[in-house]
């Protein structure tokens, strides 16, 4: 069954570098996103999100985010992640519902 993930939480002076891939039920095509995460500080802190790849039906995997202050989270529902980072934030891949005022990413950004 598909859940919510917190596939990161990025703070701390570090940029990221992420790689999704995900589907939400077996029999589904995946998702492919790439993201681009840097929290310096409240000035130099942004999210890029890039699609490659998109499943276009009503079970496709979906993202949400939340900028606060110097910190950046991101969060998917899927059934099945892979998620390929360049750097290891402090916080990645726990099961966590969304905060409610995070944003649903449904295209590049």
């Amino acid at each position: 069954m598909p859940s919510w993930y917190l596939l990161c939480e990025v703070r701390g002076q570090i940029s990221v570098g992420l790689h999704v891939i995900a589907n939400t039920y077996q029999n589904n095509p995946a998702t492919h996103v790439s993201f681009d995460i840097v929290a310096y500080d409240t000035t130099t802190t942004f999210l890029r999100a890039k699609f490659h790849l998109r499943a276009n039906n009503e079970y496709e995997p979906s993202f949400k985010y939340k900028k606060n202050g110097s910190t950046i989270k991101l969060w998917c529902k899927a059934g099945d992640i892979l998620a390929l980072f360049n750097r290891t934030p402090p916080t990645i891949l726990e099961l966590q519902e969304p905060d409610d005022d995070a944003i649903n990413i449904t295209g590049d950004i």
